[in-house]
């Protein structure tokens, strides 16, 4: 296998460039991955398998896996996303910008496929081509028109399918989700048939949530009688998680010790709070009273955290000479959007109340930024860092809470227009507030977010897609996990708790040898 490739080396230097070098680690995963690819190990039914956590750099990964097949003999790469535009435009942008040095000495192309050029030039057909296509019924027609129609000769290639977040599309349901995606039993079939035609082709799947995939049956039928093969791992080669990662083990795992800061992270809110931002009722609540009730009191108190949270944060920035960062806090209760639209005006309420109160100096705000100081002062210390006096917060906080954004995400068109240049939501103030559903759940990187407001409830809890819930994980400095609050009722948490439990001990089973 050949190493010193000009794709494969031109991604590495970029990622050390970028001040995001892959590690000795990271290289024996995607060698090793290739490796098994290149000895055709894989199959229409049994893939292969990039097992990473939430958060913890599966795309980094994958795309030094296809840099490296690349230089190698691939020269056809389809990477099927989640059914969003949202994350469909993240991975593209994400493409274009890693492998860009390649795309000028004109090593490869990259194109999404609704948006594929209407002529390739001989030139162009010459070359290695990515192609970046939703797990969506028109997304793939097009796809398989473009393949063994338009061009015919590049459904010939030697090919590697890249499915990102693999359990997604992998295990057939009825009707449509809460996003108003398809009937994943029709686009598992289009897949399965995109695969049976291609001539060449090896299979990798990508997750962090591979439960359904390694427990499916040895076949299945959708609700048209049409038989699928299941999607099986043939290996499974763990993503290396780097040091900057809080995954669960943070969350869940330090509950006693109080001389970790993970042990201050988790605050209890109640059940009947979530109930009251499900739908307006002003016998339970009233806009009026967003500042004083009781009824939202967990809410009130991770806004005005999140606030001091980020005062600190910025005031420490400055203490060091740093430009003040941008800070995230997520509220994801629910998935109908009547009820987000309802947060938001909760919210925006409480907001307007808070800078009134503010302004006014109100003694009643005052104890508030005093309680959330509180709160945040033993983590603060416990991680070894400066802690700006209360005098100093305070005055801060009054001037930052009119740099509160809200944003409500529950639609592929208003994430579309939220994405920065990097395909991330966009942090556009100091202070930015973001309430959604289940496009939030996968994929989709939310930076430096230091709140986490969760209430998804389900008559059944199913693992892969409440790991997904957890945008919590994730690269995140030290100094961040200081001030980050996670707030949730006690049985959710603990149901999240044995979650963690149940991946922890799936993990350490691959990592013995005994993953089949």
């Amino acid at each position: 296998m050949k190493l010193e490739g000009p794709v494969y080396q031109s991604l590495v230097q970029g990622a050390k460039v970028a001040g995001q070098p892959y590690g000795v680690d990271q290289h024996d995963v995607i060698e090793s991955t290739v490796e098994e690819l290149l000895k055709e190990s894989t199959s229409a039914a049994r893939p292969g398998m990039l097992l990473g956590r939430v958060q913890s750099g599966k795309t980094k990964t994958f795309l030094g896996v296809m840099a490296l097949a690349m230089d190698n003999g691939f020269d056809l790469f389809i990477v099927m996303t989640k059914g969003t535009k949202a994350l469909s435009e993240q991975t593209y942008e994400r493409l274009k910008q890693s492998f860009a040095p390649s795309i000028e000495e004109d090593l490869l192309r990259v194109f999404d496929i609704m948006e594929f050029p209407s002529k390739l030039t001989k030139d162009e057909q010459k070359r290695p081509v990515v192609i970046v296509a939703k797990k969506q019924t028109k997304n793939l027609s097009r796809l398989m028109a473009l393949l063994f129609e338009t061009y015919p000769a590049l459904g010939q290639r030697r090919t590697l399918i890249v499915d990102d977040e693999a359990d997604f599309a992998s295990i057939g349901f009825s009707g449509k989700d809460e996003d108003g995606f398809a009937d994943m039993q029709k686009i598992m079939s289009q897949i399965d048939a995109l695969r049976a035609k291609l001539s060449h082709s090896s299979f990798l799947q990508v997750t962090a949530t591979p439960y359904s995939l390694y427990l499916q049956p040895r076949d299945a039928k959708n609700k048209e009688g049409e038989l699928y093969r299941p999607i099986r791992p043939a290996f499974t080669k763990l993503v290396p998680i780097h040091q900057a990662y809080v995954g669960g083990e943070y969350y869940f795992g330090h509950n006693q010790d109080p001389a970790h800061i993970g042990s201050y992270v988790y605050v209890p809110i109640d059940l009947m709070e979530l109930e009251i931002l499900d739908e307006p009722d002003a016998r339970k609540f009233k806009l009026k009273d967003a500042l004083t009730s009781p009824r939202i009191a967990g809410l009130r108190r991770g806004l005005i955290t999140f606030v001091v949270g980020a005062v600190i944060r910025r005031l420490q920035a400055k203490k060091e000479g740093k430009p003040p960062g941008r800070y995230s806090f997520l509220i994801h209760t629910k998935a109908g959007r009547a009820a987000h639209q309802w947060q938001v005006q909760v919210i925006e309420a409480l907001v307007e109340q808070m800078i009134e109160a503010a302004e006014a100096e109100s003694p009643d705000f005052s104890k508030l930024v005093a309680d959330a100081y509180a709160d945040l002062s033993p983590s603060v210390s416990a991680a070894g860092m400066w802690l700006p006096p209360l005098a100093e917060v305070r005055p801060a906080v009054t001037s930052h809470v009119e740099k509160l954004q809200i944003e409500k995400v529950n639609s592929d068109n208003d994430v579309k227009s939220l994405l920065d240049m990097n395909g991330q939501l966009e942090l556009r103030n100091a202070l930015n507030v973001f309430i959604g559903g289940g496009i939030l759940d996968r994929g989709l990187t939310i930076g430096n977010m230091i709140g986490f407001y969760y209430g998804r409830r389900a008559n059944r809890f199913q693992q892969d897609t409440v790991l997904q819930h957890h945008r919590m994980y994730g690269a995140r400095p030290k100094a961040d996990m200081a001030v980050t609050r996670f707030y949730t009722t006690p049985v959710l948490h603990l149901m999240l708790r044995t979650i963690h439990e149940f991946d922890a001990a799936l993990r350490a089973s691959i990592e013995a040898g005994d993953g089949e």
